[in-house]
C-alpha cells in the first residue's frame, strides 16, 4: 500500500512482553476506547522513552500497564509493522513504522493485576489467562503471534 499522499511519517521502538507465571497463566492487556485496537487484549509493552534501554522500557510498561514485577528470560523475536496508511493521533495522515522487540518474561510472584499508568493511558486493564482461555478472546496480531510461542515445541524458559 502506498503512503497517503502528504502523509507525514513517524517511527516508534516497541518493546512487548509474553508473560507467564509459574502456574502457566499468560498476562494480557486491554487496549483502551480511542486507540488503536481497542477492545482487544494485547501484550503488555510499549514504545521506548527516548535513550531508555529497551528491557528496562519492557519492564517498566509491564508495572505501568498491570502492577507486576517481572524478569526477562529471553529474546523471541524482533520484527516490524509498517502502515503507510495510518491516522495519527490528531486525526492526520501518517506514514507509520514500528519496530518491535518481543521478550519472554516471568513473574515469579504474581498477583491481581491492575493499571497504574495515568488515566488516559492506553490499557483499560489486564487479566491473567489460561492459555487455552487465550486464543478464545479478540486480540492483536502481535499477542496471537506471541502465543504461538506457548507451544511445548517453541517454548523458552
Amino acid at each position: 500500500m502506498p503512503p497517503a499522499v502528504g502523509a507525514a511519517r513517524g517511527q516508534r521502538f516497541a518493546v512487548y512482553g509474553l508473560v507467564t507465571d509459574p502456574g502457566g497463566r499468560v498476562l494480557l492487556t486491554l487496549i483502551a476506547e480511542g486507540y488503536p485496537g481497542a477492545g482487544r487484549w494485547h501484550l503488555p509493552g510499549g514504545g521506548t522513552e527516548h535513550g531508555e534501554q529497551p528491557e528496562s522500557a519492557f519492564l517498566r510498561e509491564l508495572a505501568e500497564e498491570s502492577d507486576q514485577l517481572g524478569r526477562v528470560t529471553g529474546l523471541l523475536d524482533v520484527s516490524h509493522l509498517r502502515n503507510p496508511a495510518a491516522l495519527g493521533p490528531e486525526g492526520y495522515p501518517i506514514d507509520f513504522h514500528s519496530v518491535r522487540v518481543l521478550y519472554r518474561a516471568v513473574v515469579d510472584l504474581p498477583t491481581e493485576p491492575t493499571v497504574t499508568e495515568a488515566a488516559g493511558g492506553s490499557t483499560a486493564r489486564a487479566a491473567w489467562f489460561a492459555p487455552a482461555e487465550a486464543p478464545g478472546l479478540p486480540l492483536t496480531g502481535i499477542a496471537h503471534h506471541a502465543l504461538g510461542w506457548l507451544r511445548p515445541e517453541r517454548t523458552m524458559n
